[in-house]
């Protein structure tokens, strides 16, 4: 006799005191479930990698925001030097301390404003998952 593909499978077990009958649904529920499954592990892997990708940025501003606390300017105009060159070789350059000071604590504000930005994101995923 050919078993239907579509019927469920059907096991008994018999112990000493009762028999026991389990009905096993056919792999179409199975296959319902895995494609449920499919799209929640897509979405955790995909915010994983988001999240990785956010750890990765919070660790390099994090560190330039330590490189920029370690200057220490002059007052003489000869030691510090600032140097800004574009892709096509154009370069800016000086040596006017108190300049060099503005445009070091503007790089200074707008790194750590976007590290708190990105450690806001982050906490927020953390509590929402």
């Amino acid at each position: 006799m050919k078993k239907n593909p579509n019927a469920p499978d059907i096991s008994v077990e018999q112990n000493s005191e009762a028999v026991k009958m389990e009905v096993v649904a056919n792999n179409s529920e199975n296959e319902i479930l895995k494609e449920k499954e499919v799209p929640a592990l897509l979405k955790v892997i995909k915010s994983v990698k988001e999240e990785t990708q956010l750890l990765t940025q919070w660790e390099k501003l994090d560190s330039t925001e330590r490189e920029l606390d370690n200057f220490v300017f002059g007052g003489d105009n000869l030691r510090d030097t600032l140097t800004i060159k574009d892709s096509d070789g154009h370069a800016f350059s000086t040596n006017n301390s108190f300049l060099i000071q503005k445009v070091t604590n503007l790089l200074k504000e707008l790194v750590s404003d976007k590290r708190q930005e990105i450690e806001k994101e982050l906490t927020t995923r953390r509590l929402a998952a």
